[in-house]
């Protein structure tokens, strides 16, 4: 990964699992992360996790579902960080899990 180093990563799903690992990985090959999860305190502590390292790393809560709430974090992201590189989409749906399940 290091042709990503200084560039910016926006992952969904990055409050935990596969997505927190994605988040993880990118952020200690030096891209710059915006992590974006639906749960709020999740995603919390994630950062704060991340943030211990001394990578630059952000966060912003959203439903990826809804169009709206989408572009917001879109916006958020830009105005952090500028252009964004790469996106990954991590969610329980693509895992296999039903809504309110880890």
């Amino acid at each position: 990964m290091k042709e990503l180093a200084g560039k910016t990563a926006f992952v969904t799903g990055a409050a935990s699992g596969i997505g927190l690992g994605i988040a993880t990985a990118f952020a200690q090959a030096g891209v710059k992360v915006m992590l974006c999860d639906i749960e709020e305190a999740a995603l919390s502590a994630a950062l704060k996790q991340l943030r211990l390292t001394n990578v630059d790393v952000d966060a912003v809560k959203a439903d990826v579902s809804l169009k709206a709430e989408l572009a917001t974090a879109a916006e958020a992201t830009n105005a952090r960080y500028g252009k964004v590189h790469t996106s990954e989409t991590v969610s329980r749906r693509h895992c296999g899990a039903q809504a309110g399940q880890a």
